[in-house]
């Protein structure tokens, strides 16, 4: 499943970045939670079933791999942002 930046609404999602540090020093979005993609299979347990997750990377593809993982561990509230941060940059 996936999202548009455009149809993003922050009141009903929450913005995960999952790139690494190193790809952040261009772009952070400051609605953005930073977890590494590396990190967020281990922490997923902990965070609000209730909330609706929009997970990011840079273009989009390892974003919606995480998210096909996730829905694959049973997690129903994961989806990818299409175009990833480079989509973010240009709203």
């Amino acid at each position: 499943m996936t999202i548009s930046a455009t149809d993003l609404d922050f009141d009903k999602h929450q913005l995960i970045d999952i790139r690494e540090d190193y790809e952040r020093i261009d772009f952070q979005h400051k609605k953005s939670l930073h977890i590494p993609m590396g990190v967020l299979l281990e922490k997923a347990s902990a965070l609000d079933k209730d909330t609706l997750f929009v997970v990011h990377c840079e273009n989009g593809v390892r974003s919606l791999n995480i998210v096909t993982m996730m829905q694959a561990k049973g997690f129903k509230n994961f989806i990818s942002l299409e175009g990833g941060a480079t989509a973010l940059k240009n709203l």
